[in-house]
């Protein structure tokens, strides 16, 4: 099985989109983690801590995730953005969550070991919207839903929360874009947008 995601990256000037991909064989059980450095490893046991502490049973099966970049950003914090797209990568792969084809969606956000999940919501896809689609590629967002329906339908908004099923036990934030900062800078938001599942 293999599958392949649209993660979005800050370049310094606007948002771009990444390809990651995986795939799974029946080799040694494993789960490697291609193209981040250091960062791989850091990830790759997280990913494996929240699958665990959510006890899961993950198919016995070796799991290669890689991300298609010639050269990655310095900045942690910007990376970090990837963590969300290879967790759900991951998780479609070996069939936790009900995703079968993730080809036309783009997915941005932070997860951390106590299962918050930080994502753009309507509002910041939006605003990243005209990067994401300026090479002429469109397809669905990963998000946070914060508002109503009728504005998730008119970006295709696909919700976190639905996705995530309640069984998962994650909490929900939006990130915000800094505009006095230029476009594309990312900070957390601690507000009324928090989503919790127990």
């Amino acid at each position: 099985m293999q599958m392949k995601l649209n993660a979005m990256l800050h370049n310094g000037r606007k948002f771009c989109s990444i390809p990651i991909f995986g795939y799974s064989t029946q080799g040694i059980p494993g789960v490697d983690v291609i193209g981040l450095g250091k960062m791989g490893r850091s990830l790759k046991e997280k990913i494996i801590f929240l699958t665990k502490s959510s006890n899961f049973k993950i198919p016995l099966r070796r799991f290669v995730l890689c991300i298609d970049v010639k050269e990655l950003p310095d900045d942690l914090d910007e990376l970090r953005l990837l963590e969300l797209p290879f967790l759900i990568l991951f998780w479609s792969l070996s069939g936790i969550l009900p995703i079968t084809c993730l080809d036309d969606c783009f997915a941005c956000g932070r997860i951390d070991v106590s299962g918050t999940v930080e994502s753009l919501d309507q509002k910041g896809w939006m605003e990243i919207k005209n990067d994401v689609e300026k090479n002429g590629i469109t397809g669905k967002y990963l998000g946070v839903s914060s508002q109503s329906e009728g504005e998730c339908q008119s970006i295709r908004l696909l919700p976190l929360q639905k996705i995530f099923s309640p069984a998962l036990r994650l909490d929900f934030n939006v990130l915000q874009l800094r505009q006095s900062t230029g476009i594309g800078q990312i900070e957390r938001a601690r507000t009324n947008s928090r989503y919790g599942f127990s």
